[in-house]
């Protein structure tokens, strides 16, 4: 039986916020999101792979605290005229259905691996429909073609 010695947690936190910050600046050199990075980091070096850092309450207390703020600036980042505008005729059935096909496929999916219900959102998450950016060619330079990126939803309709 292997005996780990374990680090103070400063340290601990002080790696793994050095390793994600490293990693995330290695991603958006690469046009991916830092985040990426840093959750990778906290993979590499937590028990999935390298084991260097070990799952402590302290550790599990920063990372619920960190998901938690994460999802909060998700939230922040909404812009609610663009939810209104876009619930207008028929884009609100295809909101619902987009919304509720990947939570039902997650349930499904959670629920064939034997997971309990509360466990399932990670497989939520897994199921949504994420379409990649798509290259535009465009002659008016690529400030416009950043601005068309950004105003076209799926279906290539200008909002």
């Amino acid at each position: 039986m292997e005996t780990f010695h374990e680090l103070p947690f400063f340290t601990n936190l002080l790696i793994l916020l050095v390793a994600a910050r490293l990693l995330g600046e290695v991603l958006e050199r690469f046009r991916q999101p830092a985040m990426i990075g840093e959750i990778l980091a906290g993979i590499l070096l937590g028990p999935s792979l390298l084991n260097l850092i070990h799952r402590t309450e302290e550790i599990k207390v920063i990372s619920e605290l960190g998901i938690f703020l994460l999802v909060i600036r998700a939230g922040l980042e909404i812009n609610i005229d663009d939810i209104l505008r876009s619930l207008k005729g028929r884009n609100i059935i295809i909101s619902i259905t987009a919304f509720t096909i990947p939570i039902l496929s997650g349930i499904a999916v959670g629920m064939g691996f034997g997971q309990d219900l509360p466990s399932t959102p990670f497989y939520w998450t897994l199921c949504g429909h994420h379409r990649p950016p798509r290259e535009h060619s465009n002659p008016h330079g690529p400030a416009q073609d950043q601005h068309r990126r950004r105003s076209t939803n799926y279906f290539g309709r200008h909002f």
